[in-house]
């Protein structure tokens, strides 16, 4: 039966990256002649991020792995008695600040994790236990070409046959003030639809699309394959179109944050994370 317990606290739950990870390891114990011969932290990010799948066509598997972050911190020197009681001991790590944000996703995953290890001079005063933490990538609109930043204006039209005769053409066109915006910022979009057809179009819909690309190596060849997955966010429902133009003001993502974090088109290491309207 265990003699000692681990427990971690964390200032934040959530570390943007970058940043320190300010933590206290507790140790609870019920042995007065327990001694500690190591006691140390692991901050990995090792052989998590992952992507990886089954070509059931080819009968290859593909995939990839990836160290962001390995740091490891002793926390007292040894050996050291332990007397019976509670126990604290704290430490600091700074995440890289190209470390990718957390990911969970059914092709991949991004995972951090704190594991403590305490080895003792007996079985039951020996422990290990594992912790996890998220991460969130920063970014900033300083670091974003101007070009960028500018109003973009996006223009397509769409020709309509029946049995091989023209039937008319849609014409789109969407207009934004800029390509980036920060997390839980509302997006102004002005829609535009001109329907030259002899029918009305019975529903037109904007959507905010979430798309992530993955890549993998195959394990037995060095054949790369990608996968593409889209997540709406959010819709919003223009109705009917004769022949006038629709506008919509502004589309909110409701995913929300602080103010200098911004997701805008780039790549994330393991994936490739856009924006697209």
């Amino acid at each position: 039966m265990p003699t000692v317990a681990i427990n971690l606290v964390l200032v934040e739950t959530r570390i943007l990256s970058g940043d320190s990870i300010q933590a206290q390891v507790v140790i609870d114990s019920a042995d007065p002649d327990t001694i500690v011969n190591e006691l140390y932290a692991e901050v990995k990010g090792i052989g998590i991020g992952r992507s990886g799948w089954v070509n059931i066509h080819t009968d290859k598997i593909y995939e990839t792995e990836k160290e962001y972050m390995n740091t490891a911190i002793q926390l007292c020197r040894a050996p050291m008695p332990l007397r019976a009681g509670r126990h604290q001991f704290s430490f600091h790590a700074t995440v890289p600040e190209n470390a990718p944000s957390s990911f969970e996703s059914q092709f991949g995953t991004i995972r951090y994790t704190i594991k403590i290890t305490m080895v003792s001079n007996s079985q039951q005063a020996t422990i290990a236990e594992v912790f996890p933490f998220l991460v969130v990538t920063k970014s900033y609109f300083d670091d974003i070409p101007s070009a960028i930043m500018r109003q973009i204006e996006y223009k397509d039209e769409v020709d309509f046959t029946v049995c091989s005769l023209p039937f008319g053409t849609v014409y789109l066109k969407v207009i934004m003030p800029r390509t980036g915006y920060r997390l839980g910022e509302s997006i102004p979009v002005k829609v535009c639809v001109k329907n030259s057809t002899r029918k009305a179009l019975k529903d037109c819909k904007m959507q905010l699309v979430l798309k992530t690309q993955f890549e993998a190596m195959s394990r037995y060849e060095h054949v790369n394959e990608k996968k593409l997955m889209e997540h709406i966010i959010d819709s919003f429902t223009l109705g009917r179109v004769k022949e006038v133009t629709a506008a919509m003001n502004e589309i909110k993502p409701p995913i929300k944050g602080k103010p200098r974090l911004s997701i805008v088109e780039g790549n994330m290491n393991s994936r490739r994370v856009s924006y697209y309207c």
